[in-house]
């Protein structure tokens, strides 16, 4: 059996929210991210509370999707309850005895079974989240040949694309209770990796030596009240090589100890025989 890997899709979204209308919208926030607690009892003025931009990165998320077909043969036994004067009954030109008020009858089961999954997985986590939405932008192909802008930071996956694989094919990798496999049809239609804007503010109460970071979502302007700096991991290069670890070497992380072929979308697999 083999498992087909499309070609794995890498793309970048351009910022849509300015860092005017970000900071913004952090200023607007600024007395409610020290909690109800800061707000209602403690009072601080507008002025105690400072607002700087900490930093402008792209975060990854995933986007797999599966399909699994498997035609199959199985033997199987059927029990058919008969009226109680029944004696013989004749099926297709066998004459079969009941037993106990029951025909027992041996047959082949003809079976398809088929899955499809799709997921979205937050990039540092693995987290599955609700980010569908974020398709609705317009997205880039960062062009491997020309280096990326000096101010372009990127936050690094550390759920990598070996364990998108594993998630996305699910716990089926073979026809269940077969006896003769027909066909087998195991695809990851899509394997791509995103990364989306997002700002990071830190909230600087210098009365109180309290200190916050929040985010604004750079592609929707959502205001999140709780968040973090990335700082030194924040990444400028990277290679496809390190964000698709896929290939023959990851393949017993898919299937443990199983001898299960990966194959890969033919232009990842061109440009791997070519080093």
């Amino acid at each position: 059996m083999e498992i087909a890997v499309a070609e794995q899709g890498l793309f970048l979204f351009p910022v849509k929210v300015t860092p005017d209308q970000a900071k913004e919208k952090a200023w607007e926030q600024k007395l409610n991210v020290f909690g109800t607690f800061s707000k209602v009892l403690m009072r601080p003025k507008g002025d105690e509370i400072q607002v700087s931009l900490l930093e402008l990165r792209y975060q990854p998320f995933w986007h797999a999707a599966s399909h699994k077909r498997f035609r199959y043969d199985r033997r199987a036994q059927y029990q058919v309850p008969v009226p109680a004067d029944v004696q013989t009954v004749e099926v297709a030109g066998q004459t079969l005895t009941p037993a106990q008020g029951k025909l027992t009858l041996q047959g082949v089961d003809h079976c398809l079974w088929e899955e499809h999954r799709e997921v979205f997985l937050d990039g540092l986590t693995g987290e599955a989240q609700d980010l569908r939405r974020y398709l609705a932008f317009d997205r880039t192909v960062p062009d491997e040949q020309q280096p990326l802008p000096q101010d372009l930071a990127l936050v690094s996956p550390e759920f990598r694309a070996s364990a998108v694989v594993r998630q996305v094919l699910g716990d089926v990798l073979h026809p269940p209770s077969a006896d003769t496999v027909l066909e087998e049809e195991v695809v990851v239609e899509r394997l791509d990796l995103y990364y989306r804007p997002v700002y990071a503010f830190e909230y600087v109460w210098e009365a109180k030596a309290k200190r916050a970071t929040v985010e604004v979502d750079g592609l929707t302007g959502e205001f999140k009240p709780t968040g973090k700096a990335f700082g030194s991991q924040l990444k400028r290069v990277f290679t496809r090589e390190v964000l698709f670890d896929i290939g023959a070497e990851t393949i017993n992380l898919v299937v443990p100890g199983g001898a299960i072929a990966l194959k890969l979308g033919k232009a990842i697999a061109d440009k791997r025989r070519e080093k």
